[in-house]
């Protein structure tokens, strides 16, 4: 039987062993875990004096991909990013599981209120065709439309370190021709400022429908989510994905709270008008 003095000496050497792993591997020894909860690891990590721990949630795809997203501690304190972790972690699995890609965030009830604003013309068109209309991306007003953040030509080479395959650098800006887009705000409430918005003089029109009701009507291979308002400046959009840039908007359009339902017209037949014939009312001022 080994003696203690041994036993310490056996701990020691495993300590030293797990250290130049992590060395070796570029991981921090702290923090690392999340007291047996799967998918979910804290990591601390110093940089330049600043603190920059973070939670992460950890899921693989269909494919076996690794995917990641994490949640800062600073700017949201240990509880708050450890809940966004699991929260994120459980969203991305019930995406996966219904087919759906769980980087299009969803709203918290499936059930949530949908409202479209719109003059009087484009209403017309959508009864005629028993449809909703598809923009182009390239017929928005916002020069940043479908642009990838500044964020991630400084964060690029760290998210390449960190996958096992090569980042590809893509254009500045997306295929804006090809990207169709139907916006819709999310609110329980009517909004003064959509109206002033998108109406004009006396003939504006507003229908309203549910989430899911609207998501169950997009052609096969239409993506829909919430828009993420960012800081253009610091934001990271992933760049594996035609969609990712345009789910990405300035904070000045947070007032939005825009739904995006997007299609890709090069490989949806059809695609530019998605049915949905189950608007709950129409309302004209």
């Amino acid at each position: 039987m080994p003696s203690t003095v041994e036993k310490n000496e056996a701990l020691t050497a495993a300590i030293d062993r797990k250290s130049k792993i992590y060395k070796d591997l570029g991981l921090s020894e702290k923090g690392r875990g999340s007291k047996g909860v799967i998918g979910v690891s804290r990591t601390s990590s110093v940089r330049k004096g600043k603190d920059c721990s973070y939670w992460q949630a950890i899921w693989s795809d269909k494919k076996g991909k690794q995917h990641t997203k994490r949640f800062s501690v600073s700017k949201l304190g240990e509880r708050k990013a450890k809940k966004a972790a699991l929260s994120a972690r459980k969203e991305a699995l019930n995406a996966l599981e219904n087919g759906n890609d769980p980087r299009f965030i969803q709203p918290v009830t499936r059930y949530t209120k949908l409202w479209r604003y719109m003059d009087f013309a484009k209403f017309l068109s959508m009864l005629e065709d028993s449809a909703v209309f598809f923009s182009r991306s390239d017929m928005f007003e916002d020069p940043y439309e479908g642009a990838i953040p500044e964020g991630n030509a400084t964060l690029r080479n760290f998210v390449k370190s960190k996958s096992s395959k090569d980042v590809v650098i893509p254009q500045k800006v997306a295929d804006k021709e090809k990207i169709m887009i139907s916006c819709w705000h999310m609110s329980s409430y009517e909004s003064a400022a959509m109206w002033k918005l998108y109406g004009q003089a006396n003939e504006a029109i507003c229908i309203t429908t549910k989430y899911a009701k609207l998501k169950n009507q997009l052609v096969k291979g239409a993506q829909i989510g919430l828009v993420q308002y960012v800081n253009y400046k610091k934001a990271w959009s992933p760049e594996n994905n035609i969609y990712y840039p345009y789910m990405f908007k300035r904070k000045s359009f947070e007032h939005e709270k825009e739904v995006r339902a997007l299609i890709d017209s090069d490989t949806e037949t059809g695609g530019v008008r998605s049915l949905i014939y189950d608007c709950q009312f129409v309302m004209i001022l």
